[in-house]
């Protein structure tokens, strides 16, 4: 089966659909609402999307066996999209019916930052990966006033979180490895939004066309993670001090991060589903004309 963007964000409207039916048809009270089984729903699609995402950037990888930042580069989002999905299944409050409190034991934040580091490490050197070989065939630009702005914005923001981690889930928590692996996960996830945005750049000076849809959902991958942990970490709680709000639908958001991936995935590997057709009209003109050209000297 071919996964192209299309069919992926099919996928993905299915998963929002299905959600948004859910907690829809529990608030007009027409069902009673099953927090589990929205969880199922979030994982089975969230394997789905990461099973595609790995499959397709592992075929683009081999594309570039003999461009080897390249190929790295593509490796490593795969393993990314690899391990966001173990850190998926292991942080799941489902386990909670076979573990008791394990949604909020220190063995889940241990199993999601122990998975999440080496996610976002990938991911890191993905992204960078990716921005370095655009470097080197000169094709990047230059950064604007605007991208400074935004990158100091982002390092204030996760900054400020770094330095009042106590306040955060792990920041209390009886073992001590998960208080050291929560401030790194977020600072490579800041580093993962600061190359997001310098890829970005790179992205809209694209006139357009495949590559520049594939650079921009990976940029929006590449962010989404940094703008829901200041979301949910600064945003949420300053609201929730003045009025009262339900953060439900932003836990069911972190669901749908990984179809940013997979459509970048798909719309990549179109590129070369078209090159490939492309190449194979021109070797049929070519065949035809070659063709014509014998005949018309039999002719003479």
């Amino acid at each position: 089966m071919r996964f192209t963007p299309k069919t992926v964000k099919t996928m993905l409207a299915s998963e929002i659909l299905l959600l948004a039916a859910l907690i829809i048809l529990a608030k007009v009270g027409l069902i009673y609402r099953h927090e589990y089984v929205e969880r199922i729903v979030g994982l089975v699609f969230g394997a789905l999307a990461r099973g595609i995402a790995l499959k397709l950037f592992l075929d683009i990888a081999d594309e570039y066996r003999h461009v080897r930042l390249s190929r790295l580069a593509w490796q490593a989002l795969a393993v990314n999209a690899g391990l966001i999905f173990l850190k998926g299944l292991a942080s799941n409050a489902l386990i909670d019916n076979w573990i008791m409190n394990y949604d909020h034991s220190p063995l889940r934040g241990f199993l999601n930052h122990a998975l999440g580091v080496p996610a976002s490490v990938f991911l890191v050197l993905g992204l960078a990966g990716l921005l370095q070989s655009y470097r080197r065939t000169r094709l990047a630009t230059k950064l604007g006033g605007g991208d400074y702005g935004v990158i100091a914005i982002s390092l204030a923001l996760f900054g400020w979180l770094l330095v009042f981690h106590k306040s955060l889930e792990e920041g209390q928590s009886p073992w001590l490895i998960n208080r050291i692996l929560q401030p790194i996960d977020l600072s490579l996830i800041a580093v993962a939004s600061i190359v997001s945005i310098v890829l970005y750049r790179y992205a809209a000076s694209l006139s357009g066309g495949k590559l520049a849809e594939a650079l921009r959902w990976l940029v929006i991958y590449g962010l989404l993670p940094g703008v829901m942990v200041l979301l949910v970490q600064v945003a949420v709680p300053a609201i929730q001090q003045t009025l009262p709000f339900d953060s439900t639908p932003l836990d069911r958001l972190w669901a749908l991060l990984p179809w940013a991936m997979t459509i970048a995935a798909a719309v990549r590997a179109e590129m070369t589903v078209a090159a490939v057709a492309h190449v194979a009209k021109l070797q049929q003109f070519r065949g035809r004309t070659r063709l014509a050209a014998s005949g018309l000297r039999a002719e003479g």
